[in-house]
């Protein structure tokens, strides 16, 4: 009788224990001796054949490949008890017969998902809302210049086109800055024709000069 066994400790069939007294073939299809019913499965994946105290993984051209410790299989490699073997999604421990007695299952915890939080609800308008605009709320000028949206029960307020600039109202940086450079430049439009006659008389002199 073989000293090892294989059992599922993670993935699909967790639990299921298999004893390793002869050529094991793990694969989908349903005639292998230990059939695995997922899709990253070949139907043929892998041969697991015991050989004293020791058992010989090959894999059998799967699509996925066999993984022995966390090591792709290239080549027959041998496994002994506590060594894993990743077929698919599942993973099967080589256990001993000391093993099993000391352990009976190596099955994995499964963690538990964590709980989603509830989705916070949607804050609702004071009840004293629901028929007309409080007053504080109303005299509170609309942000930016643009019209606040209409609070539950009340009419959306009428659109008036308020003028670009009007005297008195308060102007940003930008502002002062305009009527800065607008003053700059109306002096430099007054003062060119003085500089253009000056510059006229100047030539005349010169010429007559040199005469």
């Amino acid at each position: 009788m073989s000293e090892l066994s294989l059992e599922i400790v993670e993935g699909p069939g967790a639990g299921r224990q298999v004893p390793l007294g002869e050529p094991l073939v793990v694969g989908r299809a349903q005639d292998v001796q230990v059939v695995l019913d997922e899709p990253q499965v070949s139907r043929r994946h892998a041969r697991i054949s015991p050989r004293g105290e020791q058992a010989i993984v090959e894999d059998l051209g799967s699509s996925n490949g066999t993984f022995v410790n966390a090591s792709e299989l290239h080549a027959p490699a041998a496994v002994g008890g506590g060594d894993e073997v990743l077929v698919g999604v599942t993973v099967l421990e080589v256990r001993s017969m000391a093993q099993i007695s000391e352990r009976p299952s190596a099955v994995r915890p499964v963690p538990q998902a964590i709980a989603a939080q509830p989705a916070a609800a949607p804050q609702q308008p004071p009840a004293e809302w629901a028929g007309e605009q409080p007053a504080a709320a109303a005299a509170a000028p609309p942000a930016h210049g643009h019209p606040a949206p209409p609070l539950p029960g009340q009419a959306p307020p009428a659109f008036s086109a308020a003028p670009l600039s009007q005297p008195g109202a308060a102007q940003g940086p930008g502002k002062e800055l305009d009527r800065l450079f607008d003053a700059r430049t109306k002096k430099r439009a007054q003062a060119a024709p003085f500089a253009i006659f000056a510059l006229v008389v100047l030539v005349l002199l010169i010429y007559f000069a040199t005469r």
